[in-house]
């Protein structure tokens, strides 16, 4: 500072070198603070990418062997967030579909008893076209024919049908009133 008249100071140095100085320092304060919140950013991210990446990864994989056929799996992802209740949800569904698969088992069991064990003669046969998938033994004693001469084969094939339009009215039965009687 210099005197030029009497009680009045004025600044040697330039005003605009200041100015300068002072947006570098603001500049440089402001990049350090956007790196930092940056690097906290990151830090934040990969914590929480660890957190629900590895419910999501649990959940993925279970997924994957639920739709290999283990219906026996289970996340057990405990909690009240989203990714729990989707765990959970997950989890109940698996134990439904366990539990229906096993009562499906034993009501296949029970059906392949009776049907094997009954002394009429008894054709599966499909719906459209009369390709024949099973038969039971009262068949085999009966029609004389032996499975494996007649399974892939159809009903018109091995000539079951002594006219074609009664077939026709079989099936249209059945499809009216889901069964058939008296009809030879």
């Amino acid at each position: 500072l210099s005197p030029r008249s009497k009680g009045v100071f004025f600044l040697d140095n330039d005003i605009s070198k200041l100015k300068d100085e002072a947006k570098k320092q603001q500049y440089l304060t402001f990049l350090w603070i956007t790196l930092l919140m940056g690097f906290f950013s990151f830090l934040l991210w990969l914590y929480i990418k660890g957190i629900i990446g590895s419910r999501i990864s649990v959940i993925l994989n279970a997924y994957q062997e639920f739709a290999k056929g283990d219906y026996s799996v289970k996340t057990n992802i405990k909690g009240n967030d989203e990714i729990a209740m989707i765990s959970q949800a997950f989890d109940n569904m698996a134990e439904k579909v366990q539990e229906i698969t096993k009562r499906l088992i034993e009501s296949e069991d029970k059906f392949s008893k009776a049907f094997h064990a009954n002394p009429l003669a008894i054709i599966i046969s499909q719906f459209d076209d009369g390709k024949i998938i099973e038969v039971n033994e009262g068949f085999e004693r009966v029609s004389g024919y032996s499975r494996e001469e007649v399974l892939g084969k159809t009903t018109i094939e091995l000539n079951f049908w002594i006219d074609i339009n009664n077939r026709e009215e079989f099936l249209s039965q059945l499809k009216d009133k889901l069964f058939v009687r008296d009809m030879e």
